[in-house]
């Protein structure tokens, strides 16, 4: 028995004595660059983001292109605004929080920021996270799609 876990703790010695971390190459381990393509994230989904937090439909269905219009309107705005506030409370801020790698689109990840109040009138927050995906057409940037996750 006592083998056993010598060998055991031998073999967890090495495997934690070679862990760490690594960049794969190729994948811009720039500090730098990462920063700057992090810097703003995509000014599109700001512009959705401002919209839900300022309870603008109309600016929010603006933003997307007209074939996601007809998919979602300033109706679908609505009743997707008002589940979300109704479970979570009220917008009141977003931040840009990462940009994950695609070879076609441009996928954004923004963490909302939600307030309620409690049963006994505390504040609750509760945060989560939104994702917009982009990409170009004829040269010009649009929103592919775009949820809550």
């Amino acid at each position: 028995m006592n083998k056993v876990f010598v060998l055991y703790a031998a073999v967890l010695g090495v495997a934690l004595l070679g862990a760490g971390c690594a960049t794969p190459q190729g994948s811009g381990g720039n500090a730098a660059a990462t920063a700057e393509k992090q810097e703003q994230g995509d000014e599109n989904a700001r512009k959705l983001l401002d919209a839900f937090l300022n309870n603008d439909a109309k600016s929010f269905v603006g933003v997307l292109s007209e074939e996601m219009q007809t998919q979602f309107g300033i109706k679908d705005f609505e009743n997707s605004r008002k589940v979300l506030t109704e479970t979570l409370g009220q917008p009141i801020a977003y931040s840009f929080n990462t940009m994950l790698e695609h070879p076609l689109f441009k996928v954004s990840v923004w963490k909302v920021r939600f307030e309620r109040r409690g049963s006994e009138g505390e504040k609750i927050y509760q945060e989560i996270l939104f994702r917009v995906v982009s990409g170009f057409l004829d040269g010009r940037k649009l929103i592919i799609s775009f949820n809550f996750l």
